[in-house]
């Protein structure tokens, strides 16, 4: 074998194990959105895990107001990088048994430092992002959230 070949076969192998170390260390991460569903203010608890599906809920701010604490179970996958993903939800009623609805819709993010923390961003956001199964309506989606790091 020549000695070209096998620093090409000793690079590859090397970059093969980096890959499969850093797609070990790739964690969960749960983000807690809030924006609009349409005209609806919402709060949205989503936990991106490491298989690309997402598990979460969310409720609608007006509802709460009126204490009503009720969440709105949703689940689904997200393609591609947190960062840049197209994210499918299904909504479903409480007791899980009925799918009612879809969120559609896109994932940007990014991250952010300063000397004492650095944050993990991300937003939601669809045209019509949000389908409804029963009245067929569908809603613009626009959800923020943020999450802090210390620095040490």
């Amino acid at each position: 074998m020549s000695l070209n070949l096998k620093k090409l076969l000793l690079c590859v192998a090397f970059m093969l194990t980096a890959l499969i170390s850093m797609s070990a260390q790739r964690k969960s991460e749960t983000f807690n959105f809030e924006g609009k569903v349409g005209p609806y203010s919402v709060h949205m608890t989503l936990t991106f895990l490491t298989n690309n599906t997402v598990k979460g809920f969310y409720t609608y701010d007006s509802q709460v107001a009126q204490g009503n604490n009720s969440t709105i179970p949703v689940e689904g996958t997200y393609s591609g990088d947190i960062d840049e993903a197209h994210l499918m939800l299904i909504e479903y009623n409480p007791s899980k048994s009925k799918a009612i609805g879809t969120f559609d819709c896109r994932i940007e993010g990014g991250y952010g430092w300063d000397p004492n923390a650095s944050s993990h961003y991300l937003t939601i956001s669809g045209g019509t992002g949000y389908r409804n199964y029963k009245s067929g309506k569908t809603f613009k989606v626009d959800l923020f959230a943020s999450k802090f790091y210390p620095r040490y």
